[in-house]
C-alpha cells in the first residue's frame, strides 16, 4: 500500500481525530515523554536514533491527554495529533503496547477513534428538577399553589476563546488574503500549519498570518505585486513544492536548495519567505543576513513564480563568486551558476545543523561517496549533487540535483527543471522520467560515471 493510499485510507477512517493522523505510517514503536517543545523532542531522538516513531504524550496525568507528538527520528520530523476529547493514561498505555505489537494502521486508527467515542467531553449536570406538588387530600380544602417561578434560561456557550479563537482568527486572515486556487491549496496545508521553524519557534501558520498582516515590501508593490499573489504563491508552492522549477535561468543549485528547504522544512521556508518578501531581508537559521535583491523584483522572461525568482535570487547573491543579476543571469567577472562548496555552505546557513553538518565530498571514490548518499537518504536526509550532464562546451555541462534516495539499482534523483523535464531535455544521463515534477532515475553505473561532487551530512 502505497503512502498516498494509506493517508486516503486515514482521512476517512479517523472522523474526529485531526487529519495530522495521516501522516502515521506502520509499523511504529511508542514511547512516553514529557517532553513540551520540538527542541526536547529532538533531543530526546538522538539518545534514541534507533527507533523509527515514536507516540509522546504531553499533558499532565490528572488532565488526561488531548495531544500526541508522532516523531520519526530517521526524518525528524515531528506530526501534532489533537484529541477533541482527552485520551487517558490507560488508553495512552494500551496505546503504547499496540504500536509495540506493530499493529495495523488500520487497528491504530480505529483504537483511537472508538476511544474518542467511548470517552465523551464531561457536560454541567442538569438543574434539579422542580419539586412536584404534594397529593391533594379529600378531608383538606385545596391550597392553591403559588405559582412557580420559572427559571433562567440556560445561557449559551460562549464563543471559543483564548489559543483556539486565535489560531481560528489566522486561519480566517490568510483565507481571505488568497486566490481561489491558493485556498484549495490551503487546505492541503492542514497537516503542516503547526509544523515550527528553524530560528524562532513560530509555526507555519504563525508565518503565513505574519505576511498577511504585514503585507509585502513597497519594491513589490511598485511593480505591481501584491501581498494576495505572493501569499497565495507561497501556499502554493508549500502545497507542491515539486512546482519550485529554475525555468531558463542557470539557478539549478540555488533551486535545489530552495526545493529541499520546502519540501523538508515548510515552516522555516515559510519565516524565509515572508522575511524577504515582506521586510526585505531576514536572518537564516545560522544568523547569516538573506536580503532581496531588487533586481530579482521585475518580472523576467521566465516562467517561475515571483517568489521563485525572488528567492533563487537571493539564494545566488550568498555564492563566493559574487553579486548575481538576475536580468543578465551573469555575474560581473562573467560567471553564472554556484560552486558545490556555495551549496554546502547554503544548507549548513539554512539548517543550522538541524539535519546534521553538511560537508562538500569529492567523487575521488564514487562508490564509496555513492554508499554514503545511500546512508544518508535511508536517514531522510536528501543530498545536494552536482553531476557531469552534457560534454563540456554545451549548455548545462553540469548540472545541481538532489538525489532523494537509492533503491534497487537506481540513483532517484529531482531535476530542478521540474515540470519541464521530459527525459531528453538538454540530451544528458540515460534516465527515467518518474514523474511530472522532475523526478528522474539514472542506474548506479550511469550515476557512478557522471558524479563529481555532494553535500553530504
Amino acid at each position: 500500500m502505497s503512502l498516498d493510499m494509506i493517508q486516503s485510507f486515514v482521512r476517512r477512517a479517523t472522523g474526529p481525530l485531526n487529519q495530522k493522523l495521516a501522516q502515521m505510517m506502520a509499523p511504529v514503536a511508542a514511547e512516553p515523554s514529557a517532553s513540551k517543545s520540538p527542541a526536547q523532542d529532538q533531543a530526546q531522538l538522538q539518545k534514541n536514533p534507533e527507533a523509527r516513531y515514536g507516540a509522546y504524550a504531553n499533558n499532565a496525568p490528572s488532565s488526561g491527554i488531548r495531544q500526541l507528538r508522532i516523531v520519526n527520528p530517521a526524518t525528524r520530523k515531528i506530526t501534532v495529533i489533537r484529541l477533541q476529547r482527552p485520551l487517558s493514561q490507560q488508553a495512552f498505555a494500551e496505546l503504547q503496547n499496540r504500536l509495540k505489537q506493530n499493529q495495523s494502521l488500520s487497528s491504530i486508527v480505529r483504537f483511537l477513534r472508538d476511544q474518542q467515542s467511548n470517552n465523551p467531553s464531561p457536560v454541567t449536570p442538569p438543574r434539579p428538577p422542580i419539586a412536584p406538588k404534594p397529593p391533594e387530600t379529600s378531608q383538606d380544602p385545596v391550597t392553591p399553589q403559588p405559582p412557580v417561578t420559572p427559571q433562567d434560561p440556560v445561557a449559551p456557550q460562549p464563543p471559543a476563546t483564548g489559543g483556539e479563537a486565535t489560531r481560528q482568527a489566522k486561519i480566517d486572515r490568510v483565507r481571505q488574503n488568497l486566490s481561489p486556487q491558493a485556498q484549495t491549496a490551503f487546505q492541503q496545508l492542514e497537516s503542516k500549519l503547526d509544523e515550527t521553524d528553524l530560528k524562532e519557534g513560530k509555526t507555519l501558520l504563525d508565518h503565513l498570518d505574519a505576511l498577511a498582516k504585514d503585507g509585502v515590501n513597497p519594491r513589490l508593490e511598485q511593480q505591481g505585486i501584491s501581498t494576495k499573489t505572493i501569499l497565495s504563491e507561497l501556499v502554493q508552492t508549500l502545497a507542491e513544492p515539486g512546482s519550485i522549477h529554475q525555468s531558463n535561468r542557470n539557478s539549478c543549485a540555488a533551486t535545489t536548495v530552495e526545493y529541499y528547504m520546502a519540501f523538508n522544512h515548510p515552516a522555516e521556508f515559510a519565516r524565509l519567505a515572508g522575511g524577504i518578501v515582506s521586510q526585505g531581508q531576514v536572518a537564516a537559521a545560522s544568523g547569516n543576513t538573506l536580503a532581496l535583491d531588487p533586481g530579482s523584483v521585475p518580472k523576467d522572461s521566465s516562467s517561475r513564480s515571483n517568489l521563485d525568482r525572488m528567492i533563487q535570487t537571493t539564494l545566488m547573491d550568498q555564492s563566493s563568486l559574487g553579486d548575481y543579476s538576475n536580468q543578465t543571469d551573469r555575474r560581473r567577472n562573467g560567471s553564472s551558476g554556484m560552486t558545490q562548496q556555495d551549496v554546502t555552505n547554503l544548507m549548513n546557513n539554512l539548517t543550522a545543523g538541524t539535519d546534521g553538518r553538511f560537508q562538500t565530498r569529492d567523487a575521488s571514490n564514487t562508490s564509496d561517496l555513492v554508499g554514503k548518499i545511500a546512508q544518508s537518504t535511508q536517514k531522510g536526509i536528501e543530498v545536494p549533487v552536482g553531476i557531469r550532464w552534457n560534454s563540456s562546451g554545451l549548455q548545462h555541462s553540469y548540472h545541481e540535483l538532489l538525489v532523494t534516495k537509492i533503491e534497487n539499482g537506481m540513483v532517484h534523483l529531482r531535476n530542478p527543471w521540474g515540470e519541464e523535464e521530459n527525459g531528453r531535455m538538454f540530451n544528458g544521463p540515460n534516465r527515467q522520467l518518474i514523474n511530472d515534477q522532475g523526478g528522474i532515475a539514472l542506474t548506479i553505473a550511469e550515476f557512478q560515471n557522471r558524479l563529481v561532487q555532494a553535500s553530504l551530512a
